[in-house]
C-alpha cells in the first residue's frame, strides 16, 4: 500500500506498508493499493525497494502545491528493473536481518541511556 500525505512536507507521501495476510486491512482514498503477482516479485523485497531508492521515483511523480500527492496512474506507470525472484528472497532476508539487529541495537542503546540517567 502506497500512501499519500495532502501536505506540503510529503512526510509520508509514497511511504509503503506490507501487509502480511490478504484481506486483512483497510485503506482510504490516500493510499494505492499495489497487488503483486508473486511468482514474479517477493513482497519483502518490493516493500524494502518502495522504500528506499523506489520512493524517489514516486516522489518525483508527485502533483500539487498545497495538497501534494500521488495517482495511482502516475504509481502503475514507474519503470522498476528488478533481479529474479531468487535474488530478490536472499536480498530481502538480508535486508530484514539487518533490520531486526538495528531495532535490538536501538533498544539496547535506550536501555543503556536509561540505566545511564537513573545513575
Amino acid at each position: 500500500m502506497i500512501l499519500n500525505d495532502k501536505t506540503q512536507s510529503c512526510n509520508i507521501l509514497g511511504r509503503v506498508l506490507l501487509i502480511p495476510e490478504d484481506n486483512k486491512f483497510i485503506y482510504n482514498q490516500r493510499t494505492q493499493r499495489i497487488v503483486l503477482n508473486k511468482l514474479f516479485l517477493n513482497p519483502l523485497f518490493t516493500y524494502f525497494y518502495l522504500n528506499s531508492k523506489g520512493r524517489e521515483g514516486i516522489i518525483k511523480n508527485a502533483q500539487g502545491n498545497t495538497q501534494v500527492y500521488i495517482n495511482w496512474s502516475a504509481v502503475s506507470n514507474l519503470k522498476i528493473i528488478f533481479p529474479t525472484l531468487e535474488e530478490q528472497k536472499k536480498i530481502s532476508e538480508l535486508l530484514k536481518n539487518f533490520s531486526l539487529t538495528h531495532a535490538q541495537l536501538k533498544r539496547k542503546l535506550n536501555l543503556i541511556k536509561t540505566y545511564k540517567n537513573r545513575s
